[in-house]
């Protein structure tokens, strides 16, 4: 029980770091874009924190798919590690 705790635990620390780097990967590709079409001058060099802004919420939405899939698979690994713990004598 105790193992299964930590392992959990564990476990929700990790999909927290994969989701804030995730995350940090979109933000960053996201404003080097901004910064590449302020220097064109598609759009003003004083609004790229905004658009950054725009764009991080849809970043967090393409993200948690991945999430989602790690917690899933992190949820059935707990439950195979349960179900071995009882199947043995």
């Amino acid at each position: 029980m105790i193992f299964q705790r930590a392992l959990l635990r564990e476990l929700a620390g990790f999909a927290v770091a994969v989701f804030l780097t995730l995350f940090a990967i979109a933000l960053t590709t996201q404003l080097v874009r901004l910064l590449g079409r302020a220097a064109g001058g598609d759009i003003p060099s004083d609004a790229v924190l905004a658009y950054l802004g725009f764009a991080g919420g849809f970043a967090g939405i393409l993200v948690w798919p991945a999430v989602i899939l790690h917690a899933i698979l992190s949820a059935l690994l707990a439950r195979t590690l349960k179900t071995r713990k009882r199947a043995k004598p």
